[in-house]
């Protein structure tokens, strides 16, 4: 997906009776659009170009609330930003944590 963004903009609404939330990934960005405007009950799937979507709250026009290591949460548009890089960082962290375990339980065996 991290690379992909850069051709393509993917998201992904659920909507209920209430609300509609997002998730979307672009230009390196994961992004949550959260309590949206409801349209079609249930899931929906689409792809858009990489521009369609903000990659920070600067490129709409909005102030962040707060931002760190370039993560963002802009809560006048009830936007999270998040680089892509964090759950990449973290998926690497939780393997290389569970390799590291798996390899000490054998040596105590």
């Amino acid at each position: 997906m991290w690379v992909r963004g850069n051709w393509a903009a993917d998201c992904i609404t659920r909507t209920t009776n209430d609300r509609a939330d997002s998730i979307y990934f672009t230009r390196g960005v994961l992004g949550f659009e959260l309590f949206t405007i409801p349209d079609e009950l249930g899931w929906r799937y689409d792809r858009a170009e990489p521009g369609d979507f903000p990659r920070s709250a600067g490129e709409i026009g909005v102030p962040a609330a707060w931002s760190f290591l370039g993560a963002q949460y802009a809560p006048a548009a009830r936007l999270i930003l998040v680089p892509m890089w964090v759950p990449a960082a973290a998926t690497a962290l939780a393997a290389a944590w569970g390799w590291r375990r798996r390899v000490r339980s054998r040596r105590s065996r």
